[in-house]
């Protein structure tokens, strides 16, 4: 794979950034909105980064959105003070509010017990990425009766 120059992907840079705001916010787009954009290594290596920055999610190669705000918690941060009053379940009864819980797990309840408005909170605050990589990993560790019902819930370490 060729190394591309970083003053070109400045210029790119800012093409496909005044591109990407021009979409609707959280409306699916393709590579073919960039069609104007000759050198496709330099769309890659900037769409790999703002999808880094939360300016935009890749759902799957070559599908992204803009999401109406960018996460809010960093991807490595690995607990968090929780605020009970963004929730409308509280799944976290028996902690109290502001106190710290580790985001793995807080995301995992919600994904558990979804419903629209707590789910669409946790994409707020966690970005669709981060949400997806735990919500993988409890559906491994899930085990299903014959009839396809949840057995239990499962526990992510």
């Amino acid at each position: 794979m060729n190394k591309v120059n970083n003053s070109t992907i400045l210029s790119h840079k800012e093409q496909i950034l005044k591109i990407i705001k021009n979409r609707q916010t959280d409306a699916i787009f393709t590579y073919k909105v960039f069609r104007l954009i000759e050198n496709k290594n330099a769309l890659r290596s900037v769409m790999s980064r703002f999808e880094k920055d939360g300016t935009i999610v890749k759902l799957e190669d070559g599908v992204f959105y803009r999401p109406k705000q960018i996460c809010f918690v960093k991807q490595s941060v690995k607990e968090s003070n929780i605020s009970k009053t963004l929730f409308v379940h509280d799944h976290f009864w028996s902690v109290g509010n502001k106190r710290k819980v580790s985001i793995d797990q807080l995301i995992e309840a919600y994904v558990l017990h979804p419903n629209s408005d707590d789910i669409y909170t946790i994409y707020k605050l966690f970005g669709y990425k981060r949400v997806r990589v735990i919500l993988e990993k409890v559906y491994k560790k899930l085990t299903f009766n014959d009839d396809g019902v949840i057995r239990k819930h499962p526990v992510i370490n």
